[in-house]
């Protein structure tokens, strides 16, 4: 799985850190997993916004896991479009 960081500038309100995890089974997907003030954990995928008690999927483990082992990351400083549109849903799928 790809792992892209973006700079949270324009969402730093709400986000601390926004990354990129690019789909496994649709290389041309890229779910957006967020991380807010709040330190509560944000993703795009149907597992986590279909879910209720919104349980971290394997999107989330993963960024968890890398951060922690402190793995390379390619930073971008400019969001693509379909992360911006991730990131305004995320209000209103979180608890």
């Amino acid at each position: 799985m790809n792992v892209i960081r973006y700079s949270p500038k324009k969402f730093s309100e709400r986000y601390v850190e926004v990354w990129g995890a690019r789909s496994t089974s649709r290389p041309d997907k890229i779910y957006t997993v967020a991380l807010n003030a709040k330190e509560e954990w944000s993703c795009g995928c149907p597992r986590w916004t279909m879910n209720a008690s919104r349980p971290d999927c394997k999107h989330i483990k993963f960024i968890k896991a890398f951060r922690e082992n402190g793995f390379p990351v390619i930073e971008e400083a400019e969001v693509p479009e379909q992360v911006e549109k991730a990131l305004t849903r995320f209000s209103a799928v979180e608890v």
